[in-house]
């Protein structure tokens, strides 16, 4: 079913000045325009390009403290400082991350408008900041801030789905007592990776049962991905019957970005893809598409185009565009065995006989 898309975008997304060996450039997303211009996406008669409205002060606040704010702000003027480790400050780095926030609101707004079914923003996703931290490359935390209007419009059950190799910690530890925001992820377990721990937390107080991580073994390949995906993914969208979906669409476990240990293809960006859009036709549910992570530019620009080439139903020929993997695993681990063992693990909570329902 041809649908409406839109893709939230601006040149200035590109601002981003981080060192020249940081992860995170501002180019993947020129990159990514650019790819989607070579295959014939832009072209296509139902894709929309949005110009995002940066968020305003008040939106920031929604989900973090004025200190963290101010603090942003002044290390922009400045431009320089770390906020943590790996995030460090930049001059500008406080409208880029206005601008980048407002992003996914401005995604939003064009869907609860009606302009479009369903919209994406290339920068967004940034789901490790915390109300007064910047984080694991994360200002401003656009998902918790989409979720807080989202519940303060009056919707009652928003699914949060995250497929990130790195887990949404600062998302998770927002929403944990939180049964009307359901977040379900799908990301390189804490043994091996960015953040390093929470591999087994399921809410607390009113919200436990509601959020589900899923821990994926090193060298998680396609197979034992999309297995878990599907055993656990449809199971809680008929039980929890989501108003609204955020898909947070990192793409940092393919097999050519070496920030994870994961061996994924386009094969698994496609196929998630595709049975997202097939909740949505079914049960005519909103959906928001949120880029995170993604440190290969060609590998971002692919997986990302296969997913909306599924969301929107463009029937584009992405097959003779390699995933071109370079990762080589250095043990022998038997994943499906293992993500076997997990979902097992995970079955009580997928039913809506669970104890906290």
């Amino acid at each position: 079913m041809n649908r409406e898309f839109g893709i939230v975008y601006n040149s200035k997304y590109s601002n981003v000045k981080n060192p020249p060996n940081h992860p995170l450039q501002g180019s993947r997303y020129l990159k990514s325009i650019e790819f989607f211009e070579e295959i014939g996406l832009l072209s296509m008669p139902n894709i929309k390009l949005i110009d995002p409205e940066p968020a305003t002060t008040d939106e920031i606040l929604l989900a973090h403290t004025k200190d963290h704010l101010e603090l942003v702000k002044r290390l922009s003027e400045i431009g320089k400082g770390q906020f943590d480790h790996d995030t460090p400050a930049y001059k500008g780095i406080y409208e880029v991350a206005l601008l980048t926030t407002g992003g996914s609101l401005t995604a939003m707004r064009s869907i609860l408008r009606g302009d479009v079914e369903c919209a994406m923003n290339l920068s967004g996703g940034f789901h490790h900041a915390k109300p007064d931290q910047a984080r694991g490359y994360c200002i401003f935390n656009d998902v918790n801030i989409l979720g807080t209007i989202l519940l303060n419009s009056g919707i009652q059950r928003v699914l949060y789905v995250e497929i990130d190799a790195h887990f949404g910690d600062g998302t998770y530890h927002f929403y944990k007592e939180s049964p009307k925001f359901f977040t379900l992820s799908f990301h390189e377990s804490g043994e091996s990776l960015y953040p390093y721990y929470d591999d087994h937390l399921f809410g607390e107080g009113e919200g436990y049962g509601y959020h589900v991580n899923v821990p994926l073994p090193i060298w998680t390949d396609d197979n034992a991905f999309l297995y878990a995906f599907r055993s656990i993914f449809l199971p809680v969208v008929s039980s929890y019957k989501p108003e609204f979906i955020i898909f947070q669409s990192g793409v940092d476990g393919h097999c050519r970005d070496w920030q994870s240990h994961l061996l994924l293809t386009k094969r698994v960006y496609q196929e998630v893809a595709r049975l997202i859009r097939n909740v949505m036709d079914s049960n005519k549910t909103k959906l928001i598409v949120l880029g995170g992570g993604g440190y290969d530019p060609m590998a971002a620009a692919l997986c990302w185009a296969s997913m909306i080439n599924e969301l929107a139903d463009l029937q584009l020929n992405l097959t003779g565009y390699d995933d071109e993997c370079e990762k080589e695993p250095y043990e022998n681990v038997n994943t499906m065995e293992k993500i076997e063992q997990i979902v097992d693990g995970l079955s009580p909570f997928l039913s809506p006989e669970k104890p906290s329902r």
